[in-house]
């Protein structure tokens, strides 16, 4: 999650100062969330639904056993006590084990590396995005002069520790697992029960510590306004268009690796940032109960930086059985019902047979911040990130 300029990440104690940082207030409350269960077809606003029953055929294509996806987000190891869970907590899953990590492990460079190094010590796979808060510029000239300048060290990081930034299979060429860089522009932007029409988005940014902390080098800079992050999110979406390729191109050789008539295979895809409405369903219904501050004043509205209706073109095209994302720290768990029939015979971007019958099912798993778990925001640590099948 992008924090705000108004508030932190609680009083935890942190194993990073960097200078100028703001004052510690409390967190905002967004109310007591539990995971939610949704049904909706795109367009449509999610009621309430238990939906899982044959929404994912994952099982008729590759047996439980042998698919330990585990999915997790939002590690902030700038938190002693989430350090810990990764490096001390966090149980080994086995050389078969893989696991997706959605962004927003720390900007601390350092700290970055140990973190990646305690996943690749309990799994035998590890998927990564970049999030949001490890492109923060907070030391100039020790960090990388600029925000997309950190990310191309940070992908070379993971490239030297085997940390996954690109498509790739598991499960014996039956689950493919596609990584989706992303940022935010405003497109999703809900009007909060407090707000009235009118402009948002750039005031919005104003909030947030990703417009202090990221700068993007010229042409864009700190990008206060919609029009500049729009430019942001069309950077990242090369990397993203490349991954759709690297994606295609692999179901395409898996044809030439296995035998004709083999099953179905199980796509999931993964970004730190939202891509539709649906997602923002939990906050938005917290959001009645949040009452203003002694002064008056509401929090700022975290849809305006959620992420961008753009991500999901790419989610369209690539069809996955599901999408993994982070950054509001608020879990979920619903199924996007299919506009389609279940037998559909148009084909995804990537030319694979689809595995699933009835959608996309769209998951969050945050670690969160440790004052959010002591007040149920949060799931509570456990020593296994949420297992997807």
């Amino acid at each position: 999650m992008g924090s705000h300029t108004s508030s932190s990440k609680g009083s935890d104690p942190h194993t990073r100062a960097p200078a100028a940082m703001p004052e510690a207030t409390a967190p905002v409350d967004y109310g007591r969330l539990t995971v939610a269960h949704y049904s909706a077809h795109p367009g449509q606003s999610p009621s309430p639904a238990a939906v899982h029953d044959g929404a994912l055929d994952a099982a008729a294509v590759i047996p439980a056993a042998e698919l330990p996806v585990y999915v997790i987000s939002d590690v902030h190891v700038d938190f002693q006590e989430n350090l810990a869970w990764v490096e001390d907590t966090l149980v080994d899953h086995g050389p078969n084990s893989v696991v997706v990590v959605a962004g927003d492990c720390t900007d601390d460079l350092a700290l970055l590396r140990r973190c990646l190094i305690a996943f690749r010590a309990k799994f035998g796979t590890v998927f990564y995005v970049v999030g949001n808060h490890e492109l923060w510029i907070r030391c100039p000239g020790v960090e990388p002069a600029d925000s997309f300048s950190k990310f191309d060290v940070i992908v070379a990081l993971c490239r030297e520790l085997g940390v996954l930034t690109e498509p790739a299979w598991v499960a014996d060429y039956r689950c493919l697992i596609v990584p989706l860089p992303s940022w935010y522009d405003g497109t999703l932007h809900q009007y909060a029960p407090w707000e009235s029409p009118g402009p948002h988005v750039d005031h919005a940014l104003e909030c947030w510590n990703d417009t202090k902390w990221c700068n993007w080098g010229i042409g864009i800079g700190r990008a206060t306004s919609a029009e500049l992050l729009g430019r942001v999110v069309s950077r990242f979406h090369e990397y993203a268009e490349h991954n759709l390729a690297v994606a295609q191109e692999l179901v395409a050789r898996r044809s030439e690796l296995c035998a004709p008539g083999s099953a179905p295979i199980v796509v999931v895809s993964f970004s730190h940032f939202y891509s539709n409405r649906q997602q923002l369903m939990p906050l938005m219904e917290a959001a009645r109960t949040i009452q203003p501050s002694a002064s008056g004043r509401y929090p700022p509205n975290f849809t305006s930086v959620a992420g961008t209706t753009r991500l999901q073109t790419f989610i369209d095209r690539l069809d996955p059985s599901v999408h993994v994302c982070g950054h509001s720290h608020r879990p979920f768990d619903f199924v996007v019902a299919s506009a389609g029939s279940d037998d559909d015979a148009s084909s995804p971007a990537v030319g694979h047979e689809r595995a699933r019958k009835h959608g996309c099912r769209y998951v969050h798993f945050p670690l969160g911040y440790p004052g959010e778990r002591e007040r149920g925001l949060a799931p509570v640590a456990q020593p296994s990130p949420l297992r997807l099948f």
